[in-house]
C-alpha cells in the first residue's frame, strides 16, 4: 500500500524475515539493500533506540496503482489503509484479501489467483 498522496496499492510480496534491533544493527545487515541513503535513515528512525526491518522477497509492482477509493467500490467495502502492513490468507473474508485479489485480476495476473 502507498500512502498519502498515493493511497494505493502497488503491489504484492511476500514476507520473508522481519528483524528488530537498535539503528546501527539494522543498518549493518540492511543498509545497503534499503535503497536509501544512511542520512536519510538516520532522520527516519531520529532518536529510536529499537527499529524493525520487514525483508520482502517475490515483489511484484501492479502495473498502475490502484486506488483506495476503486478497490472500496469495487469490493463493496469501506477500506482503511493498513497501518504497518496486513497480512493476508487463504480463506480469510476480510476486505483487504478480497481488495487484493480484485488488484491482482485488473492486472492480469490471473495464474496468481488463489480461491478465497
Amino acid at each position: 500500500y502507498g500512502s498519502h498522496p498515493l493511497s494505493s496499492l502497488v503491489g504484492e510480496a511476500t514476507v520473508a524475515a522481519i528483524a528488530c534491533g537498535a539503528p546501527e544493527y539494522i543498518w549493518s545487515v540492511y543498509g545497503p539493500r534499503m535503497g536509501t541513503e544512511r542520512s536519510e535513515f538516520d532522520a527516519y528512525v531520529a532518536m529510536s533506540e529499537q527499529v524493525s526491518a520487514i525483508e520482502l522477497t517475490d515483489v511484484t509492482p501492479y502495473l498502475a496503482p490502484v486506488g483506495l477509493a476503486q478497490l472500496s467500490h469495487l469490493t463493496g467495502s469501506e477500506l482503511r489503509p493498513p497501518q504497518s502492513f496486513c497480512n493476508l490468507r487463504l480463506g480469510d473474508s476480510s476486505p483487504w484479501t478480497a481488495a487484493v485479489a480484485v488488484a491482482t485480476l485488473l492486472h492480469g495476473r490471473f495464474d496468481y489467483v488463489r480461491p478465497l
